[in-house]
């Protein structure tokens, strides 16, 4: 019997560590093809006002601890209708119609709202994490099928790591994107990104990638 259970604990043990591992690790990923068309020559532009007006209304940037926050306790019902309605706006789009410029803000923008939309509809939670929808064994809401664009359904790790990272082939994007915790706000991800400004913020970054962060939600209070 007390081998058995000394089994059984390292099992439990074994399983907790691989868990723990693949949470602080970027998950392996292939390029998801279907995203790499583009029109170099569009001059079409993508509407990112929704965006940037419930941004303007709920968003606290820097302060003393120079990380960004969100007052998701405060956000309106009317207001997290109009966030979902620029979500499925962004839906809409034929993305292929974009140039290269557009896409990646439509990218960036797509999953920073999107995760903002998560939250809020699992709110109040101290973390990120929390929400699983995927089971107990879940490490976050992640991988979730929460997108439907051009008859495919797509989550917020097929955007970050199957579309941005393999597209553009810059692994510091990843600190452009929102994942509900202050600590990954080391560039400010809550912004309608477009170049040249995120070519200048990526450049200026160094650091080293990494996903083990301190995942209390980025809550704060606007005035």
């Amino acid at each position: 019997m007390k081998h058995l259970r000394r089994k059984n604990i390292w099992i439990t043990t074994t399983l907790l560590l691989c868990l723990t591992v693949t949470v602080n690790a970027a998950p392996k990923a292939d390029l998801w093809t279907l995203w790499e068309a583009n029109n170099p020559a569009s001059v079409q532009k993508t509407d990112h006002d929704a965006w940037d007006t419930f941004l303007s209304t709920y968003l606290s940037t820097g302060g003393k601890t120079g990380l960004n926050t969100l007052a998701y306790a405060q956000v309106s019902a009317t207001d997290k209708s109009k966030l979902d309605e620029y979500i499925k706006s962004l839906e809409r789009v034929q993305v292929a119609s974009l140039d290269r410029t557009e896409q990646l803000a439509f990218w960036i923008n797509l999953y920073n709202a999107g995760t903002v939309q998560v939250v809020l509809g699992r709110y109040p939670v101290a973390s990120i994490r929390e929400i699983k929808p995927g089971g107990l064994f879940s490490s976050g809401p992640w991988d979730e099928r929460q997108f439907y664009l051009s008859s495919e359904k797509l989550s917020l790790n097929d955007i970050e790591h199957r579309i941005l990272r393999q597209i553009w082939k810059d692994s510091r994007i990843h600190y452009t994107v929102n994942f509900g915790t202050g600590q990954a706000a080391l560039i400010s991800h809550f912004q309608s990104f477009a170049e040249p400004q995120l070519s200048a913020k990526l450049g200026a970054y160094t650091g080293k990638i990494s996903y083990a962060y301190d995942w209390a939600l980025n809550e704060g209070t606007k005035k």
